[in-house]
């Protein structure tokens, strides 16, 4: 077995997919949905702990969606609900405030 999982219209290979565009929007829509949920539980984390939240976000998370947008092209709209819960949810937790664009560029 080639460890690849073919479906109809595509598959997914080291986290990406390969196959025709709406494949791999369903693929990313799926994962993005995952990683916002995620988003949302760490921000109820880093009301708390917020150095922990802030060691996940930067340690793991974030680089699972950052490999998708670099390895699945134009996927820049599925991912408005993931930068929402990000700037609207985490980075307020962590900061105890809401940041500016020029912040969240850092964050």
């Amino acid at each position: 077995s080639s460890g690849i999982n073919a479906e109809y219209g595509g598959a997914r290979h080291l986290g990406a997919s390969i196959g025709s565009e709406a494949f791999s929007k369903r693929y990313v829509d799926e994962q993005v949905a995952v990683w916002t949920a995620m988003m949302e539980n760490l921000a109820d984390i880093a009301e708390s702990h917020p150095h922990l939240a802030f060691s996940n976000f930067i340690t793991s998370l974030k680089f699972k969606w950052s490999y998708i947008q670099h390895t699945v092209p134009d996927c820049e709209d599925s991912f408005v609900a993931l930068e929402r819960a990000i700037r609207e949810r985490l980075i307020p937790n962590l900061l105890g405030r809401h940041c500016s664009d020029d912040e969240r560029k850092v964050l």
